[in-house]
């Protein structure tokens, strides 16, 4: 792997935001005694490697370096400190800007959108953690916020992420309500309009309750399978009703 994926892996890792910080300072010595050579780095400090490096270069971030590693040296050595999200997020982009004026190397699309470089049509709109929710790539993704944070908007873009480079992806979206279920379908057409993209291209994204999900399943298995589906779901007035009767 090189820098820019270890950032990422360790940015968009579980860690702390302390934790993920002292491994910040580990990947950038790796980095410098990598592209400084292994062998002349013998006796001289992380500093002199990283200036000697950008010296060599004809680099302009030698005091935007000096003030990272300043930062992270500091924060090794006093573990008591926290270290919020926005801070996080300066550390990191220092790094890439750093790691791109020594190699020469743009970074990917997904380090350039963290960093605020630059966005995609996917990420339009969102804030810092809402995009580092739609860009991480764990299987599970737990979204813990309060009442109009935007956790649905969140999970429309994170629906637009999976489907950028495949419209035929197949996406099924839960909910508990039916309510729920058809506002997330209008959203989710009303974001596409926004940006400019018809909800035809998409045409394999389904919203439902778990209910009506699973109901469509049975229903298809019989169909599939040549048999008549005749059952009903019955809700909680059916129930008092046939208590009453049994």
């Amino acid at each position: 792997m090189d820098v820019y994926d270890n950032l990422i892996n360790c940015y968009m890792s579980s860690d702390s935001n302390e934790a993920k910080a002292s491994k910040f300072r580990l990947i950038l010595e790796d980095f410098a005694k990598k592209e400084y050579g292994v062998n002349r780095c013998d006796n001289l400090s992380l500093s002199k490697i990283l200036d000697s490096l950008i010296n060599e270069r004809n680099g302009n971030v030698k005091y935007r370096s000096r003030d990272l590693l300043a930062k992270l040296n500091k924060l090794h050595h006093d573990p008591q400190k926290t270290i919020s999200s926005e801070e996080l997020q300066c550390y990191y982009k220092s790094l890439v800007e750093i790691a791109q004026e020594l190699t020469r190397k743009q970074p990917d699309v997904k380090t350039k959108i963290l960093t605020g470089i630059t966005d995609a049509w996917y990420t339009e709109g969102l804030n810092y953690e809402q995009k580092r929710a739609v860009l991480d790539d764990s299987p599970i993704i737990n979204v813990n916020a309060g009442p109009g944070t935007g956790k649905t908007r969140v999970l429309i873009h994170k629906m637009m992420y999976y489907l950028k480079d495949n419209p035929n992806r197949n996406i099924v979206a839960l909910s508990f309500t039916n309510t729920a279920a058809s506002q997330l379908s209008e959203k989710f057409n009303d974001i596409l309009s926004e940006m400019g993209k018809s909800s035809d291209v998409f045409k394999n994204v389904y919203s439902a309750t778990i209910h009506s999900y699973c109901y469509r399943l049975l229903s298809d298995f019989y169909t599939e399978s040549g048999s008549f589906f005749d059952f009903e779901i019955i809700d909680d007035s059916d129930i008092d009703t046939i208590a009453e009767q049994l």
